[in-house]
């Protein structure tokens, strides 16, 4: 129905404003608009657009003649920074928004909440677009299509939604993309029924309650369908688990570039005559379960079903009905070509859904990458150093990982790593990979050796019990306290002793070497090393003829355990 207004009323375009309009104004222009969306949407032409301004509209819209009803955010994704919204609040008496009986519907930019059923339903009409919305709190549905001919479903940010999120039956060419579809509540986030032509692009399905769901996505009865490029996942501890689930009779499904998880499986094949199935590049490998489950050969009526170059979660493929030990593929009664797959599950592209590279197929690299270590003193060659000897110079403790010959190759890991010791134990470690045992950890979640196919190298632990470090680089102290010592000319002197420390930091003082050469008749009778560090000294008996050109010069020299050594010398001379 259209409202019988004056001549000069909006026609081809009607501009609404809740904050500025009135419903008795012409809404041919923002600075006259009308008040409300349903007197813009009753006065416009087919064809027509309905402006609408920011603010909160307090209505249950129904439309049935094609338009374009145009909100603030238009073009703008509902997951997107967005401006001021133009809310469409159903208050819960109603479908917020109702498209009926009519053919090329737009409604873009808006925030819809609160319908008492559904937030935006359109049946039996065709070419209908719902896009670019923040679609919110609905008690039922946020989207239902039925018996729709061309419609899209895309760019929204749907949420808090106590039934399904998106609710398709019945229809042709459907197109659901590129939405934000979580925290919503107990249905199948994404439920499809009798629908040809379908495609399901670049979504992510996430965080759904889902206390009644079969799956995060449940299809039956579709014909011609594609499902790529999405982001689907099904945790919740109350629902069946399953990402995707086609129950009965859907024919010619293309699965490609998927990322699929749950805590049950990743594609369930649950009911009967489903056929023509084509499974690939697809992620599979983070799912609880099963991968693909198919039950049951009648469940399946087109033979084989393919599912080549998908990552099932393991480089040797999937485990179950498959030869590896990733994700088990459950084919039991069915038949399931997965060969070649996936060596790695690495995503190529930031951008939604999964893209492998594809070129990275079985057989695939399945032997881990090995760490190595060596020992080596400090500007030395490797091998220069023996643990448990004592070195003059700093040790370096060199780890490295390399990946077999022919294998494909290091991925990730922190450089050729390097502990120094220096006289006091560790000196300093590059980056903190030494556990309790001096193990290099080389687990999953630190990464520290990884090869391309995503094998990780096992720990080594180079500091085990017969590997002590011993370094010492300080020399033994040989400091004599008197630089000369003056005796009585024409005298023996007795027990004559010199103080020159002996101390050692780290190794001990190994060997001492000591001799005197006299001069000007002098004579030395006893000569010995008394004392210790830091009181060691050399004690003598000393004869001095009666000239004062006469004594001894006394050459010292320590030696410790590590090998450094110091020389000292003392004068002995007559007075």
């Amino acid at each position: 129905t259209y409202s019988l207004k004056a001549y000069g009323t909006c026609y081809a375009v009607c501009y609404v404003n809740e904050i500025s309009g009135s419903d008795s104004n012409d809404g041919l222009s923002p600075a006259s608009p009308l008040e409300t969306i349903q007197e813009g949407v009753d006065r416009v032409m087919d064809g027509g657009e309905v402006i609408v301004a920011p603010g909160v509209y307090y209505e249950n819209v129904g439309i049935d003649h094609p338009l374009t009803l145009t909100g603030p955010n238009a073009g703008i994704p509902g997951q997107a920074p967005r401006g001021p919204e133009a809310t469409i609040d159903g208050d819960f008496n109603a479908d917020t928004v109702h498209i009926h009986f009519t053919d090329g519907v737009t409604v873009d930019g808006f925030r819809i909440i609160n319908g008492d059923y559904d937030n935006v339903i359109a049946h039996e009409a065709a070419n209908v677009s719902i896009i670019n919305n923040v679609i919110r709190d609905a008690y039922e549905d946020a989207v239902e299509f039925e018996l729709i001919d061309g419609g899209t479903i895309g760019g929204n940010l749907i949420t808090g939604t106590g039934y399904n999120s998106v609710y398709v039956s019945g229809g042709y060419d459907i197109v659901v993309r590129d939405n934000l579809i979580r925290l919503n509540g107990d249905e199948d986030p994404v439920d499809i029924y009798d629908v040809i032509g379908l495609q399901v692009l670049r979504n992510i399905i996430r965080e759904n309650s889902c206390e009644f769901c079969d799956a995060a996505m449940n299809l039956s009865y579709t014909q011609d369908v594609l499902i790529a490029e999405n982001e689907i996942e099904e945790w919740s501890d109350f629902g069946d688990g399953d990402a995707i689930e086609f129950d009965e009779h859907n024919i010619g499904v293309t699965i490609r570039n998927n990322y699929l998880a749950g805590w049950d499986d990743a594609i369930d094949i649950d009911d009967y005559d489903n056929e023509d199935f084509n499974v690939f590049q697809n992620h599979l490998g983070d799912t609880d379960d099963a991968s693909i489950e198919l039950d049951d050969s009648d469940y399946y009526i087109g033979g084989t079903l393919l599912a080549e170059r998908n990552w099932w979660g393991a480089a040797d493929g999937p485990s179950g009905d498959g030869p590896g030990s990733g994700v088990q593929l459950d084919d039991t009664d069915g038949e399931v070509d997965f060969d070649p797959w996936l060596c790695r599950g690495v995503d190529q592209s930031p951008a939604v859904g999964f893209q492998p590279n594809l070129t990275d197929v079985n057989p695939c690299d399945a032997t881990k990458p090995v760490w190595t270590a060596t020992w080596s003193k400090w500007a030395q060659g490797p091998g220069t150093y023996t643990p448990g000897d004592w070195s003059t110079v700093y040790v370096v403790l060199t780890f490295q990982c390399t990946d077999e010959p022919g294998g494909s190759g290091i991925a990730s890991k922190r450089g050729d790593l390097q502990v120094v010791f220096n006289d006091d134990g560790v000196w300093n470690d590059t980056d903190p990979i030494i556990g309790p045992e001096g193990s290099i950890k080389g687990d999953a979640e630190d990464e520290y050796c990884i090869d391309n196919a995503g094998n990780i190298a096992d720990p080594i632990d180079p500091l085990t019990v017969g590997q002590t470090v011993k370094v010492d680089t300080k020399a033994p102290v040989c400091k004599p306290a008197n630089g000369t010592i003056k005796l009585k000319k024409n005298q023996t002197h007795l027990g004559v002793t010199n103080v020159y420390n002996g101390s050692d930091a780290t190794s001990g003082v190994f060997s001492r070497v000591a001799n005197a050469q006299t001069y000007g008749g002098a004579s030395i009778t006893s000569f010995n090393f008394v004392g210790a560090a830091p009181n060691e000294a050399i004690s003598m008996d000393i004869t001095l003829p009666n000239s004062t050109a006469s004594g001894a010069t006394v050459n010292l020299q320590l030696t410790d355990e590590a090998g450094n050594s110091s020389t000292c010398n003392f004068i002995v001379k007559a007075k």
